[in-house]
């Protein structure tokens, strides 16, 4: 059964202010995160998770569908190290593996079947995850320097080419490169290799991929030849930090959300007044963190 806007609405305005709780009950950021995903929120606090919110795909992992107005302890292991949540499926890294739960239909929980779990599931037996970040039906992770994804490639998100219509467990992109960070937005993402240099795939409608010219990129493409250092992949916007701690956006701009002090798009990046530390994109506006110097 669905429930009506006004309970969604309600849910979602607590989860937000119980993730303003969750930062300031943390012990120190290397010992607490917080990541809000769709209507609902995810936070680790030494070592525990704790999710809260909607829960119609059984996205909190509690084992059932039952929403939650206050955090919910998920599961007893208490190593979580991080926690990435998105529209409604979930994903955490507990001891180098990774973990996922909540909707599943196109495989993007990466445990080889297309379910939802209302109950983590292990993705592969790698011990040696190192990040991971989820888009609408899509996830990708890096396990050491290998950038893999899996879940739905209508858009091509997943950066394997156009004759692959979903994945449900995780498959490497470009094998051939090594990789440091990735970021799923909508449905396009962008990674940084070791190397620091930026690279880019999927729709391509709001130039969100900083590559004019294709309404789409089936495979990772190299986005200019500048060094980064972190990049945000948004629902039709991209922002990312240079090496020179210069912040950039660019694609669908008509809420501002690019902050270069226009309401125009932008089909390739463009320059954030100040010095940045993190540049975070979401759905129409965006929130960065600044340097001193």
């Amino acid at each position: 059964m669905h429930m009506s806007n006004t309970f969604r609405r309600a849910v979602s305005a607590a989860a937000t202010l119980l993730a303003t709780l969750a930062t300031i009950f943390a012990l120190t950021p290397a010992q607490a995160g917080v990541s809000a995903g769709d209507n609902y929120t995810c936070a680790t606090k030494s070592g525990h998770l704790y999710c809260w919110g909607v829960n119609d795909s059984g996205q909190l992992g509690v084992g059932d569908t039952v929403a939650r107005l206050a955090p919910a302890g998920v599961t007893a292991a208490t190593n979580w190290s991080s926690v990435n949540s998105g529209t409604s499926h979930t994903c955490g890294i507990r001891a180098k593996t990774l973990w996922c739960w909540g909707a599943g239909a196109y495989g993007q929980l990466g445990n080889g079947d297309v379910l939802d779990h209302w109950t983590e599931v292990r993705v592969g037996m790698s011990s040696n995850w190192r990040r991971v970040s989820l888009g609408w039906l899509s996830t990708c992770g890096i396990q050491g320097t290998s950038l893999q994804c899996w879940g739905d490639n209508t858009y091509y998100q997943l950066g394997l080419g156009a004759g692959v219509s979903h994945e449900s467990s995780p498959t490497p992109v470009r094998p051939d490169l090594k990789w440091r960070s990735v970021s799923v937005g909508g449905v396009h993402a962008c990674a940084i290799r070791t190397n620091k240099k930026l690279w880019c795939w999927g729709s391509n409608g709001f130039a969100q991929l900083g590559i004019p010219g294709s309404p789409y990129q089936a495979s990772p493409a190299q986005v200019g030849t500048s060094r980064w250092v972190d990049v945000n992949a948004g629902w039709g916007d991209t922002c990312g930090v240079k090496t020179n701690k210069s912040g950039w956006c660019w694609g669908y701009g008509a809420d501002g959300q690019l902050g270069n002090g226009s309401t125009s798009s932008a089909n390739v990046p463009t320059q954030v007044p100040g010095k940045w530390r993190t540049i975070n994109a979401a759905g129409n506006h965006t929130c960065g963190i600044k340097r001193d110097r």
